[in-house]
């Protein structure tokens, strides 16, 4: 079963950089928002239920018992936390959409630039091109950085698709981010900028 998205609209044209700046702003909201809860960590790599979002045009599927909270502004789309938390911290996968004038070359490109200038100590750790499980050409970046004091540990999966850009975003504390690797990046191979 699907679980549909709220309605949602794309962002105007902006640089990637711009975007990423929105990914990581978002994404220490998130972490300042949940607290820790001493429950175990490292579950199984199972994946829940397809999340789809028809207004703005693409599905993922989280991993298996996330909550999903859908956001009431345009970008984010969509957050993912996981449940109950990391006794570490928050572990969360976050979704933007936004158009795009550029290809994934391009974004990509720019994105390996203003990583190590938006973010304290960044640290690239993954860098490789892919596909998502429904043939879209994609690319998967990740690293750490410092925010507030804490390593911090992050996988991106960017796809490009008719001009419109797709990140879904995967942050955790690098002391357990290891733990969920596995079953965030199947995860983000789910995302499909192509529902059907």
């Amino acid at each position: 079963m699907d679980v549909e998205g709220p309605r949602g609209a794309l962002w105007s044209t902006a640089r990637f950089g711009a975007r990423l700046v929105g990914v990581l702003f978002g994404l220490a909201l998130v972490a300042s928002c949940a607290g820790p809860d001493p429950s175990d960590s490292g579950d199984a790599p199972t994946l829940g239920q397809r999340y789809v979002d028809s207004q703005v045009g693409f599905s993922i599927t989280p991993p298996a018992d996330w909550q999903t909270r859908p956001t009431p502004a345009t970008n984010p789309v969509v957050t993912f936390v996981r449940t109950p938390a990391d006794p570490a911290g928050p572990v969360t996968i976050i979704v933007f959409v936004s158009g795009t004038d550029e290809g994934l070359d391009a974004n990509i490109t720019a994105a390996r630039q203003q990583l190590p200038q938006l973010l304290p100590n960044y640290r690239s750790l993954t860098d490789e091109s892919t596909q998502l499980s429904d043939g879209t050409p994609a690319h998967l970046l990740g690293g750490s950085y410092t925010q507030n004091g804490a390593e911090l540990r992050n996988l991106q999966m960017v796809a490009v698709v008719g001009g419109t850009s797709y990140v879904a975003t995967a942050t955790g504390p690098s002391t357990s981010f290891d733990d969920y690797r596995d079953v965030v990046h199947s995860s983000l191979l789910t995302l499909s900028p192509r529902i059907g």
